[in-house]
Parts: C-alpha cells; structure tokens; sequence
C-alpha cells in the first residue's frame, strides 16, 4: 500500500506536482498510518482553515491516485502524472466551492460538469528525443488554464500524430467526468474526418477510437482552429520539446504560458515564441 499511494516514481510525481508539493521517500514513510499521522500533526500547526484545506488536499491527492492505479488495473491505462494532478486539482476546487457555504447544495462537486471546457491540441518536434511531443491545454469559458499534459510519442507521420493527441484530450475529458467539451486542432484535414466522417485512412483506427469515446460523453465536438489562434498549446509543446517544461507546469505555470493565457484572455494577438519549431 505504501508503494502504490506514495513511493511508486509516478505517484511521487503527482505528489511532488500536486499543491502539496511534498516527495514522500523510503525514509520518511515507515507506513501510510504513521506518514498521515506525520502530516496531520504538520496540518495543525497552521491556522485551522489553512489545516483543513491541507488536510482535504492529502485525502483528495491520494483518492486520486487510487482512482488512477484502478484505472490501471481495470482498463490497462498506464497512469499519468500530469492528468492525475489536473484531476485532483479539479476536485479540490469542486470540494472547496461545495463547502465555501453551509447552505450551498450538496450537488454542487457536480456543476462543473455542466461548466463549458475547451481543450487545445498541438504537437511538437524533439530534435533531442527524436520523438513528438503532444500537448493538451484545459481552459474554462472566461479563458482561464485549469490544466493540462504533455507527453513523448513515436509515430510515423504527423497526422498521427495529431489524431493521438485529439485522442488524448478526450481520454482526459472522460477521465475528468467533463461532460460540456470542446476540443481544438489546428489540423483542418483531421477536424474535417471527425465532423464529416471523411476516411482518413493514415489514422483511421485512431480516429475509430475518438468517435467511440465522443459517444459516452454527452456533449463533446471539435473544432479547427488557425496556428494564430493556438499558439498556447504549440508553446507548451515546444516548452517540453526543449526541456524547459517542469513537471509541476500545471501547478506553477511558466512565464510564457501565463502572459499567453493572460493576453489571450484580454483578447490581443500571440506571438509566436522564440522556442517555435
């Protein structure tokens, strides 16, 4: 037990990338009881509504991390640190809102999942790994990031890997329980295959398993978008291709991905980084 919720290399990356920013080791964890004791006392130190909140972080890192390690076992989906951080991030932010106001309804952990979500997709070159990076960038309706991934792949084309990374976002958006998404490529010939059902034989068996997922959401579509417009999620693909992306990106976003998110949001036109491939 004290491999899988806390020593295992994934999960002390959740761990360490989560907002704990805590890495539990070999010396420092003897068993799950005596690490939480160790970290309830370290709770109560602050002030009582800062103990709760840290409290509440630990209990809902590790009901994370438990789901992910199901998922594993029963869908044989290898667990990804990055999303695992994104899903318990989202959590929290449902758990706190519910608990905000003793009054508030007790659906409430349920209401983003009608909160309209839209995730970016693009793809990247490693001259270094010589391997695609793919990246997938979550933001609400006011524009604002609530996450996302990255990940090295090895494909044979760049229609691949374009479709996989689509594929990806909505892996995410399933796993996530968003149930009003809309995903967004700047790959006009993989968008048309999707909405219009157009063969694309390159990625066909990819493009099969999107459309079987799209079908367990409620309300999930795709759009194109220009290179202009998705400069956002080529940065954070081309940040991770030069290895200047840490792996707790998503809990302290670097300067590039926060000035894109903020000008983006005020509505002035991206430019292109120095880091474009």
């Amino acid at each position: 037990m004290e491999h899988v919720l806390l020593l295992c290399d994934w999960t002390r990356a959740v761990w360490f990338g989560s907002q704990m920013q805590c890495t539990p080791s070999k010396e420092s964890v003897s068993s799950v009881g005596v690490w939480l004791q160790k970290m309830f006392r370290k709770c109560n130190q602050g002030n009582k509504t800062k103990a709760s909140q840290t409290w509440s972080r630990i209990g809902i890192t590790m009901w994370s991390i438990w789901k992910a390690r199901n998922r594993k076992v029963s869908q044989s989906t290898e667990p990804n640190p990055e999303t695992t951080i994104n899903y318990a991030k989202m959590l929290e932010l449902d758990y706190f809102n519910a608990t905000e106001k003793e009054d508030k309804s007790t659906t409430e952990p349920n209401r983003r999942k009608n909160v309209p979500l839209k995730l970016n997709t693009d793809v990247a070159f490693s001259k270094e790994t010589r391997t695609e990076i793919v990246a997938v960038v979550i933001r609400d309706c006011n524009g604002n990031l609530r996450g996302g991934t990255t990940a090295n792949i090895k494909t044979s084309s760049s229609i691949i890997a374009e479709a996989t990374t689509i594929r990806e976002a909505i892996i995410i958006a399933e796993n996530l329980n968003i149930e009003n998404v809309n995903i967004e490529s700047d790959c006009l010939q993989l968008i048309q295959a999707l909405k219009t059902g157009d063969t694309l034989w390159e990625a066909e068996s990819i493009i099969r398993d999107i459309k079987i997922i799209q079908k367990r959401l409620p309300n999930c579509g795709f759009s194109w978008i220009s290179r202009q417009g998705n400069v956002l999620a080529h940065t954070l693909a081309s940040l991770k291709a030069h290895n200047q992306l840490a792996n707790h990106w998503s809990s302290c976003p670097p300067k590039q991905i926060v000035e894109l998110t903020r000008n983006e949001k005020m509505g002035l036109p991206s430019l292109l980084q120095s880091c474009r491939i």
